[in-house]
């Protein structure tokens, strides 16, 4: 004895066709919003004075300079900035009395 069973699915359950076309991916890829991959972002700088000796990290260094990190980089490899005092583990620090004369007196 065979027993068959039928059964039919709701359309509003059935899979669509999944499109694999390049098109589709670049578009999703493009709707993402990017991610930054070892890029420094400025830090905030409220409460931070020059004039007293302190250290400053490069998210605070790129905060007085009003310049993204790639810029800083260009700046030193070039000599127009000076090279960081020191580095706490990896991330390099300057001290204040370094980018004073750097910093526009506006900051």
């Amino acid at each position: 004895m065979t027993v068959t069973i039928n059964k039919t699915v709701p359309a509003e359950t059935q899979a669509e066709p999944v499109n694999t076309s390049p098109e589709v991916n670049i578009a999703s890829a493009q709707e993402k919003p990017r991610k930054r991959n070892n890029h420094s972002r400025a830090l905030d700088i409220q409460g931070i004075d020059l004039a007293t000796d302190q250290r400053l990290l490069l998210g605070h260094v790129l905060s007085f300079m009003k310049t993204t990190d790639t810029t800083l980089v260009r700046w030193i490899d070039e000599g127009k900035f000076p090279e960081p005092d020191g580095r706490q583990g990896r991330r390099p620090f300057w001290f204040s009395a370094t980018i004073r004369p750097h910093v526009s007196p506006s900051a």
